[in-house]
């Protein structure tokens, strides 16, 4: 806290004057008519003290902006009287899935390819989990499963193969032009 540079008055460190009348006075040299000086005052600011800003903000848990509007202040004033009074500021709660206000039910595009949320941060793509399904198990290392007509989110059965890395590399040299050949092949 720190005095206003015209009458005084305790204020916070980043205000240089109480109030609009100590602003006007100290820039022009002259007081406030009696009239101006009441339409300020009934819509001056007031800077709530310690002790009313832990009450509310820690003890009550009252959001900043219910605290801002109670005392006609902004939101961005509220933050910096909680940090020069060193009050600890509340951080918010790390949502995580179906919670996060983004949650697109656990579904998203990467690489063209459909991927599935699973929880606990991992996702997997949609026609591999197909293909597990169908088999009953776990992809081996040395598998793969290949898109027959060529489209990455046509994840229906008929549509996807199970084989191993190596036969997946040789379609695509005999299906797709410039995959490690210039071949275009009927299989």
């Amino acid at each position: 806290m720190k005095n206003c540079n015209n009458c005084g008055a305790p204020i916070p460190s980043w205000r240089k004057y109480c109030s609009l009348p100590c602003y006007y006075k100290t820039i022009t040299g002259r007081k406030l008519s009696e009239e101006h000086r009441k339409k300020l005052c009934e819509h001056r600011k007031r800077i709530p003290d310690k002790e009313t800003l832990i009450q509310l903000y820690e003890k009550e848990r009252q959001p900043v902006g219910i605290i801002a509007t109670m005392f006609s202040l902004s939101d961005h004033t509220v933050y910096s009287l909680v940090k020069e009074y060193g009050i600890g500021i509340r951080k918010r709660p790390c949502l995580k899935g179906a919670a996060h206000h983004a949650w697109k039910g656990g579904v998203h595009y990467s690489n063209g390819y459909r991927m599935i949320y699973l929880g606990n941060g991992k996702q997997k793509a949609e026609h591999t989990l197909m293909a597990e399904k169908a088999l009953g198990r776990r992809l081996k290392k040395t598998e793969c499963v290949h898109h027959i007509d060529g489209s990455r989110d046509n994840n229906r059965n008929d549509n996807l193969l199970i084989c191993d890395n190596s036969y997946h590399a040789w379609l695509h040299t005999k299906i797709t032009p410039g995959f490690l050949g210039q071949n275009k092949a009927t299989i």
